[in-house]
């Protein structure tokens, strides 16, 4: 006989108890799932098969068993909905309501280590609720129902529990009241990255400043990125290294996929841990851990994974690859170690159409490996090796200790369009050689005392940040005298380190009609730049100096206090009201030559020593019109102070002796930003059919930015008071007008089980008439009556390279699971409606050097498929059509195009 809601038809995506035994144990419930599977089998077996009088059978709710896993809880007494919300993120077990009934009652106070299980079967102890088990990391919450038994004699025959398909967990990300988006290890894995950024393309509002020469993410959030307007953290650790280009990348985190977990982005303001000095929100990137490597109930694990380019089409893919091992001795103590290898080689672009309004040909005319003409784009081979620590130890019943330790090495070439690379025959390429070693380390501690006011979780850490290059002399050969202004060779090194302490409390208590969460802590942090350059000719010694002016010596200090309340009234009211206090201290200093002011006084010094502080309150309101749907308004301030580069910057136009002097400014203001955000969330349970899924957020933003910092064409103190020179003099301004941009985010999800689609949508319009002061190194150095030339130059000239985004990005998802889900197979579709640079209203260069990105229409195609419980195969065809694009936000200089269609395949297995 059949229990309710057993779907052996197979039906919205159900499984039988026999087909369900391979996926659970695929899915890594191991030794134990099977232990489970296989007593059930048994006891239907022994139903239908043993004489009078034997006994069979157990409990029908107890006849599958969720991870045996030993966690820490500590939940106060609260209403049942917001347990079963901190048990999720404790966790990572799903509880879903399949009938979509409100979730009311309050669930006891739940205290001490137990298994997750035993944890639930608590909190629902007085709910009426029971609980039965789609897999090991999904549980739904169901009426109880007496048990379908046959009897014959004495003997008790119980049905079997139908366990259905695993699906993506991320169900919190609709429910919030606010934009948060969650990239899952699952979308990674579907489209092996070549480079970090692209992860990101699935996501909405989040763009990325992509170039295929660096490994470098430089995350851009509704238009807003560099130094720091987003922060870019790995396991809530900073990533604050930055070194000077051309406006683009101007912070970058270079971060190996193989090692992540997941990443979370926070987008707008917010009183949170790692919202402080940012304008735009922040994006965490969790590497893996224990819990991602070992299965439940089991002490240890082994993954081991890689993937390689295939055939014609491997476009210099050569080799990913990574092993990550893990133990667990019970609930006390816990390590990870894993190393991962990446290699891969110059690719082709697509041959249809043209990524740029120019078909610039930054292209090798060497043939490949597989006999292909030519078409190869140059300078974009790259080498990674990462290791991977991780560990912690149950100090009491009440504290644990955390380490981890990172260190990656990129190696890398990089160069720019200016030194010639439309590679004509007559033409020699010089690219720099770049070496990137970056280490995280943290040092955590969580204390989970038996009190509702106290969750502290406090955290150290240390990031360095280095790289080093390798600029080849471009004229070996000649004499220094034939040379006396030319550049020859150059060694460098860009360093940042960064030093963070973090420390936040979670409380929980009630007042009449709302239960509270009370949110609050401190982040603080401190970055050193320490550059150094050194030159292979005698004449190289000013420009030597230079390179090291251009990533200047500082320090800077940047520390916040955060308080956030939320206020919720039985499932339909969220009230929500954060201040943070941010406040920073930057020192340092720098010299820079002034080439208007008489030989002799042209050296000059400037030294920055400034500080400041701002308050940033932020409100929001939800409000639950029906069950399933939920709308939301919030508003907030953010606060951004300059950094050590753009505050000290001072030097020449590395590598290139055009004339371009840069200057440092000292006197920057902290940006500031007011933004206002409005959205919907729907969540959605057997809609069209039983076991569907839809979830969606809809939003819409507008912030106004202001005191923007840009680089800009300035006017220096001058001996003859007279501005007109053939040299670019640049510096960072504040801009005087403000910067507004708006737009709307898009995120869809619908599962049946046997089908799924997901979609993103983001319009981004921003705009400003970028008038700025450029009076920036003395009083009334610019003066626009006696320079008719320069008059819009002091008053309305645009940013250089200023980070507009493009006006419209989606993204579309159709995928589909056979096979009893072994097979995961689909196709992707992402349009971009193209990019350009501003200059004011115009473009960087003139129409013979045009910085448009065309618009792009591609399509991927990408199966996985687990032919036994623990091995898993996948295969990428990314660009099915070979189209010739260019991801936007890329440098205004390299241009640098995609590759052409791309297959992968690739292979993990776990043990």
């Amino acid at each position: 006989m059949q229990r309710k809601g057993d779907k052996r038809s197979r039906g919205a995506g159900g499984a039988s108890v026999l087909e369900s035994k391979g996926l659970l144990q695929r899915r890594g419930l191991g030794q134990v799932g099977m232990a489970v599977l296989l007593a059930m089998l048994a006891t239907e077996a022994q139903a239908q098969s043993q004489p009078p009088g034997a006994e069979a059978g157990r409990n029908a709710g107890d006849t599958q068993q969720p991870a045996q896993q030993v966690y820490r809880f500590d939940l106060p007494e609260q209403p049942l909905l917001h347990s079963l919300g901190e048990f999720t993120g404790i966790t990572n077990i799903s509880v879903l309501r399949p009938d979509a009934r409100a979730i009311d009652g309050t669930a006891p106070a739940l205290s001490g280590e137990m298994t997750a299980d035993q944890a639930l079967r608590g909190l629902l102890a007085d709910s009426g609720l029971a609980i039965e088990y789609r897999n090991e990391r999904t549980a739904e919450l169901v009426e109880p129902q007496p048990a379908t038994m046959t009897t014959v004699g004495d003997q008790v025959g119980l049905d079997t529990l139908t366990v259905e398909a695993d699906r993506i967990g991320d169900d919190w990300v609709y429910q919030e009241p606010r934009s948060v988006s969650v990239i899952t290890r699952e979308q990674i894995d579907r489209h092996p990255p070549r480079h970090i950024a692209e992860i990101l393309q699935e996501t909405s509002g989040v763009n990325a400043s992509m170039n295929y020469q660096t490994p470098g993410l430089a995350l851009n959030i509704r238009g807003m990125q560099d130094f720091g307007r987003v922060n870019m953290m790995v396991d809530g650790a900073r990533q604050n290294y930055a070194i000077s280009g051309h406006q683009q990348r101007n912070g970058e985190a270079f971060i190996d996929p193989e090692f992540i977990g997941d990443v979370t982005i926070e987008k707008g303001p917010s009183a949170s841990l790692g919202s402080g000095g940012t304008l735009a929100g922040s994006a965490n990137f969790r590497t893996v851990d224990v819990n991602d490597i070992v299965a439940p109930g089991e002490d240890r694990g082994v993954r081991l994974r890689g993937s390689t380019g295939v055939g014609k089409y491997s476009q210099g893919n050569d080799f990913n690859g990574s092993v990550v091992g893990a133990l667990r001795a019970r609930n006390d103590a816990e390590l990870l170690a894993g190393y991962s290898q990446m290699r891969s080689g110059e690719f082709r672009a697509g041959s249809r159409g043209q990524f740029g309004r120019v078909n610039y040909s930054y292209n090798n005319p060497r043939n490949d490996s597989f006999g292909n003409e030519g078409d190869l784009v140059a300078i974009t081979r790259q080498e990674r090796r990462s290791g991977l620590l991780k560990g912690s130890l149950r100090l009491t019943d009440t504290q644990r200790l955390r380490l981890s330790a990172l260190r990656s090495e990129f190696e890398f070439d990089t160069a720019s369009s200016s030194l010639g690379y439309s590679h004509p025959d007559d033409i020699e390429v010089f690219p720099t050689s770049n070496r990137v070693e970056t280490s995280t380390f943290t040092l955590g501690h969580e204390w989970r005392p038996d009190s509702n006011w106290l969750a502290v979780d406090t955290q150290l850490y240390y990031v360095d940040t280095r790289n080093d290059q390798e600029l080849p002399d471009r004229n070996e050969g000649m004499p220094d005298a034939a040379l006396p202004f030319m550049p020859g060779g150059f060694a460098s090194r860009t360093r940042t380190e960064t030093y963070g302490l973090t420390a936040e409390n979670n409380a929980r208590f009630a007042i009449p009609g709302f239960d509270v969460a009370w949110n609050y802590g401190v982040d603080l942090s401190k970055d050193e730049t320490s550059p150094s350059a050194t030159g292979s000719r005698e004449t190289n010694i000013d420009y030597a100096g230079s390179l090291e002016r251009m990533n200047p010596d500082g320090e800077r200090w940047l520390g916040n206090a955060f308080s956030a309340l939320r206020f919720e009234h039985n499932d339909w009211l969220t009230l929500q009201a954060g201040l943070r206090y941010d406040h920073y201290k930057l020192k340092g200093e720098t010299e820079y030559e002034n080439p208007l002011l008489p030989v002799g006084q042209r050296e000059q010094y400037a030294e920055a020593d400034a500080s400041d502080g701002a308050f940033s309150p932020n409100f929001g309101i939800a409000v639950k019109p029906l069950e399933h749907w939920q709308l939301y308004a919030n508003w907030g301030k953010s606060w951004r102070p300059p950094t050590i580069t753009q505050a000290l910057v001072g030097g020449d136009h590395r590598y290139v002796n055009d004339g371009t002097r840069v200057f440092p400014n000292t006197n920057l203001n902290p940006e500031r930003s007011d933004t206002w955000e409005v959205g919907s969330n729907l969540i959605f349970d057997d809609l069209l059919f039983d076991g569907d899924r839809l979830r969606a957020n809809i939003s819409y933003f507008t912030t106004r930015t202001k005191d923007f910092m840009g680089m800009a064409q300035v006017c220096p103190p001058r001996a003859n008071g007279n501005c007109l020179t053939s040299l670019q003099l640049m510096g960072f301004v504040n801009v005087d007008s403000p910067v507004d941009s708006e737009g709307f985010e898009i995120e869809l999800s619908y599962d049946t089980g046997r089908v799924y689609g997901r979609a993103s949508y983001t319009d981004t319009d921003m705009s400003s008439n970028l008038i700025y002061d450029a009076n920036t190194l003395g009083e009334n150095s610019c003066q626009p009556s006696n320079n008719p030339r320069y008059e819009t130059t002091c008053n309305s000239v645009g940013l250089w390279y200023y980070p507009k985004p493009p006006r419209q990005v989606y993204t579309l998802q159709l995928g589909a699971r056979a096979f009893d889900q072994r097979l995961d197979f689909g196709l992707r579709h992402r349009y971009s409606s193209g990019h350009k640079q501003l200059l004011s209203d115009v473009g960087v260069y003139n129409s013979t050097r045009d910085g448009t990105i065309q618009p792009y229409n591609v399509t991927d195609f990408y199966a996985v498929y687990a032919p036994t419980d623990n091995l898993r195969l996948n295969l990428a065809v990314d660009n099915l059509r070979d189209e010739a694009y260019g991801i936007p936000m890329g440098d205004v200089q390299v241009l640098s195009p995609s590759p052409g269609r791309t297959v992968i395949a690739g292979v993990e297995y776990r043990f």
